[in-house]
């Protein structure tokens, strides 16, 4: 089933727009493509790579679209014309209802040759009427000329807008359209080199050869001998005498016409497609001549006959196109720039954003804390109220309830931890940090089944016999810290030097100092200073209480805690 602006409709629908900025790009390609990748459709993008990674950053996935980066897909408008048949069959023989594509032709204003694409564009609405094609052409309008836009406005059906479509009142039909006209080579405007009168086939060959000799290199001189060989065998049996054959040189150049006093081939379509009556009809050189890339080839008709004109070597408008191509890539780099701009704007955003975020988060985590260690402190608790903060808000697995005079008592409906029973290192290690002043602490501690647990505590309100309340919650995110890096961020936090640290933890000093480097790089850090302090900030350390005194000769492994010194008794913790 057909979709987009093609449903309900049969064969090739062609339809084009400009655009001014990669915003308007976007807004006109990205819907195309995003359509036929939801209902299933083949797509096919002809882009270059910087026009294809804006794509691929704009669209939400990109795996079932075919993008063509390689230039050679418009290498000639007979050569695109074949080569999107060829991805139509295949589409077509693996079930595809509708195949979508867009691509940029080549024109001036994009570093190309516009010259024979004025054709291709008309010639599409036919040669691909047998397929179920949606196409969609896309012109930048600040670079394209005005005899391109007025091809573009006669060779499509329907045109965007900025409202949705319309369609054209200029289109032409294949058979009633008028192809520019085709410039005339400064070397035509001078004396022949070349003029041959009904010569054979042989001749001819040999003359151009010998012209074309040390002016173009050897594969451009194999397609113009193809190609004029072609052109005189195409003269000598459709064409009428008599047969001429006239060249031109200069000292990188060759310009060949090949001239008969005949109409010329009626099929607008010549020389784009093969031959309608197979290998043994008219046309077919031509169309095989059109398919070369070294040559540039162009079909005139006139009242005196028909010509086929063949130039191989540096085209005259080599300027005319460096200049374009000039000018298409400062327009390329000037579009980077903004793209640049846009994307540091959108990061700026976000970083904002993310900011605002964090403050919010944190300030509604400190007023949750508060109240839950109000409801500790005051003497009515809700057992349920309480336990459903302590796990929303922590993800709480254990509690206790720390009183001022050492106690240890349970919290809600919490379970109970042998962290943080009275004789446990845990309750001393919170007091001493609360003592140090703040309202909340964290920190993390080995679990004596195996891993760490992280230690909230909160400083209850003064005037009440609860000192702190104390959770235990799954670790978090821990960046890529070992226990080793762990535990000297612990006496980093308490003051000790690398070389205290080698000591405690029997290391060598520069392996206590390559530890802060990959610490200070795990928390994306510019400095040991400030990775302290997010370190502190997010208690991603285990306190020095809690740390085992490793024996000398062995590697430092933090697991759960020697007892060898009685807990400090809870004190401070009054306020």
């Amino acid at each position: 089933m057909r979709t987009g602006s093609a449903r309900g409709r049969a064969g090739h629908v062609h339809e084009a727009g400009f655009y001014s900025s990669d915003a308007d790009f976007l807004a006109m390609i990205v819907p195309f493509v995003t359509g036929g990748l939801d209902a299933g459709e083949p797509v096919v993008l002809g882009y270059d790579e910087r026009k294809c990674d804006l794509l691929r950053a704009a669209l939400p996935r990109t795996d079932a679209v075919d993008f063509v980066v390689d230039g050679r897909l418009y290498a000639t408008p007979a050569g695109a014309i074949e080569a999107y048949r060829q991805q139509f069959e295949r589409h077509l023989a693996a079930g595809a209802e509708q195949i979508r594509i867009a691509g940029d032709v080549p024109h001036e204003g994009n570093g190309g040759r516009f010259a024979g694409w004025d054709r291709y564009e008309s010639a599409v609405n036919v040669v691909w009427q047998d397929y179920p094609v949606y196409s969609r052409c896309l012109y930048d309008a600040t670079t394209v000329s005005r005899p391109v836009r007025d091809v573009v406005e006669r060779t499509h059906r329907r045109l965007l807008t900025p409202e949705g479509g319309r369609a054209s009142p200029r289109y032409q039909e294949v058979a009633e359209f008028e192809r520019l006209p085709v410039a005339v080579d400064p070397l035509e405007r001078a004396g022949p080199d070349l003029v041959l009168v009904d010569p054979s086939l042989g001749e001819t060959r040999r003359r151009v050869a010998e012209a074309a000799r040390e002016r173009v290199d050897p594969a451009t001189a194999t397609e113009l001998l193809f190609a004029v060989s072609e052109a005189v065998t195409n003269a000598r049996l459709h064409g009428r005498p008599p047969l001429t054959v006239t060249g031109w040189t200069d000292a990188a150049r060759i310009l060949v016409r090949v001239h008969d006093a005949g109409p010329g081939p009626p099929d607008p379509l010549t020389g784009l497609v093969p031959a309608p009556r197979g290998s043994t009809g008219a046309g077919l050189g031509l169309w095989l001549s059109h398919q070369l890339t070294n040559i540039d080839i162009a079909l005139l008709t006139g009242a005196d006959g028909f010509v086929v004109r063949l130039r191989g070597g540096r085209s005259p408008a080599s300027a005319g196109s460096a200049a374009g191509a000039a000018r298409a890539r400062a327009e390329t780099a000037r579009r980077r720039a903004d793209d640049a701009r846009a994307r540091a704007e959108r990061c700026r955003r976000r970083a904002d954003a993310a900011r605002t975020h964090v403050v919010r988060r944190r300030r509604r985590l400190l007023e949750t804390e508060t109240r839950l260690a109000a409801l500790v402190a005051g003497r009515a608790l809700d057992p349920l109220h309480g336990t459903a903060l302590g796990i929303a808000v922590h993800k709480a697995v254990a509690g206790a309830v720390l009183t001022r005079s050492g106690r240890v008592l349970p919290f809600g409906e919490l379970p109970g931890h042998q962290l943080l029973d009275a004789h446990s290192a845990v309750p001393a290690a919170a007091v001493r940090h609360l003592d140090g002043g703040g309202d909340r602490t964290r920190f993390l501690a080995p679990d004596p089944a195996g891993g760490l647990l992280r230690v909230t505590a909160l400083r209850c309100p003064p005037g009440t016999g609860r000192g702190a309340l104390l959770l235990l919650s799954p670790p978090p995110d821990l960046h890529r810290l070992t226990p080793l890096d762990l535990s000297v961020l612990g006496l980093l936090i308490d003051g000790w030097s690398d070389a205290g640290i080698a000591t405690r933890l029997h290391l060598p000093e520069d392996t206590v100092t390559g530890r802060v480097e990959h610490i200070t790089a795990a928390l994306d850090a510019p400095d040991r200073a400030l990775a302290l302090g997010r370190a502190a900030r997010r208690g991603l350390y285990i306190p020095r209480s809690l740390q085992p005194r490793p024996e000398p000769g062995s590697r430092p492994s933090p697991g759960p805690p020697e007892p060898p010194e009685p807990p400090e008794p809870p004190r401070g913790a009054t306020g």
